[in-house]
């Protein structure tokens, strides 16, 4: 017996490191040679045999299983062929759609992240209030708070907490309430309480919009305070002489009306806001120029054909809406302007700017769509002279009238004036 069993620990403990490891055909291996080694131990190598034979047939019974399973699987695959093969054809037509949209797509991805690089920058250039300030609401025991906030969700405190308000107008002003008293506040929060139709001598706002009005209630020219009147969307024709009578009117909304001239209004010297869009005026008063103070003039949409020279002594204009109109030409007095910051001449009858709108280097926006412009070399030196042009609107001209035009002029003007927006609406 001298000589035998002398491997039979190391065989044992090979082949638990193998059973261990899962490697169960090298632990096999390794517990017959150890009864071959040592037959007289060999229950020990027995027993570590048994236990791979039970795992083999656990393992064998989860293998028919599988196998079951696998069969109602390929039995369920045939039963639905055709519904493979169908899909298949789908597959395939839609495979053929995305390779046709491919170029189309790298475009648009390109034009995205070009819009994604300037969206901030647009948010915070925009001229109106509205699109800076957006109306919020709240709950406090069971009653609203309403309040402003900002393009980062910040609640904006200067313009305070209301039991009930409106979202900022394109004018720049609000209507809000407060303990039963109401009032119109603008974008830096000052407040002047408001009447729905004239009704105190004290009144500082009054809004007798909409109200079918031909024309002004008497009582508006007796409010001695008024600073802001809104009578816009009735059938008001004429401003009566007695509008003097209002010394400290800053804002004027005469929108939607039936006005055929605003001549009065030039009386009100401290005026700095006056909107007149939307009426029947020919004609912008030749003592325009009394208004020192306007910093806002809105004649949209009227049926102005000639500028008067008189127009370009408003030096504190900062936003000029000239859009809409019948308008043919622009005199180089208009470079005397050189506030603005916004100046809107879109569909007019336009052939050429004046070469002094280069002058204008604190404009901003610029709406220029639907005239009659070619995207000549004089025009190209102007808009690219204007360093902090930020936005430029130039559709439905000719130099945009087909799809060929519109990016070939793109591309020139992402040249000329790569800081700047261009808008085709």
């Amino acid at each position: 017996m001298k000589g035998q069993c002398t491997q039979f620990a190391q065989l044992i403990a090979d082949g638990d490191f193998f059973l261990r490891n899962g490697r169960l055909d090298r632990a096999v291996d390794k517990y017959e040679a150890a009864l071959v080694d040592c037959p007289s131990s060999s229950f020990i190598a027995r027993e570590r045999m048994e236990v791979i034979n039970a795992r083999c047939a656990s393992t064998w019974g989860e293998c028919e299983k599988l196998k079951d399973s696998i069969g109602a699987l390929v039995f369920r695959a045939v039963r639905n062929q055709n519904e493979i093969d169908s899909l298949s054809s789908l597959s395939h037509a839609l495979e053929e759609q995305l390779a046709n949209s491919e170029a189309a797509f790298s475009e648009s991805q390109a034009k995205w992240e070009s819009l994604k690089r300037n969206i901030v920058r647009v948010r915070d250039s925009m001229a109106v209030a509205g699109k800076r300030i957006t109306l919020a609401c709240t709950y406090h025991e069971d009653k609203p708070e309403y309040y402003y906030i900002d393009t980062n969700g910040e609640r904006i405190e200067r313009l305070g907490i209301w039991t009930n308000a409106k979202p900022f107008l394109e004018d720049g002003y609000a209507e809000v309430a407060r303990k039963g008293k109401r009032f119109m506040i603008d974008t830096l929060g000052v407040e002047q309480q408001l009447s729905l139709g004239a009704t105190k001598f004290s009144d500082q706002a009054i809004n007798c919009s909409e109200e079918n009005r031909r024309l002004l209630a008497e009582k508006v020219f007796y409010t001695w305070r008024l600073s802001i009147l809104i009578a816009n969307g009735n059938k008001i024709y004429n401003i009566p002489d007695r509008i003097d009578m209002l010394p400290i009117l800053t804002y004027v909304n005469l929108a939607d009306n039936r006005l055929r001239n605003f001549r009065n209004l030039t009386q009100c010297h401290r005026l700095k806001e006056l909107g007149l869009h939307g009426n029947r005026i020919r004609k912008i008063p030749k003592n325009i120029d009394e208004l020192g103070q306007l910093r806002v003039l809105d004649l949209s949409n009227n049926e102005i054909r000639n500028l008067d020279t008189c127009l370009f002594q408003l030096e504190n204009l900062r936003e000029l809406n000239l859009s809409y109109n019948q308008i043919g030409s622009v005199k180089e007095g208009i470079g005397k302007m050189t506030g603005l910051k916004s100046l809107d001449l879109r569909f007019n009858q336009l052939k050429n700017l004046p070469f002094n709108l280069l002058r204008l280097q604190r404009l901003e926006h610029l709406g220029l769509s639907g005239n009659r412009l070619e995207l000549t070399p004089e025009l190209l030196l102007i808009l690219q002279n204007l360093n902090n042009l930020k936005t430029l609107s130039i559709g439905c001209n000719p130099c945009t009238n087909s799809d060929a035009a519109r990016k070939e002029t793109q591309r020139i003007l992402s040249e000329k004036i790569p800081n700047c927006i261009i808008l085709f609406n």
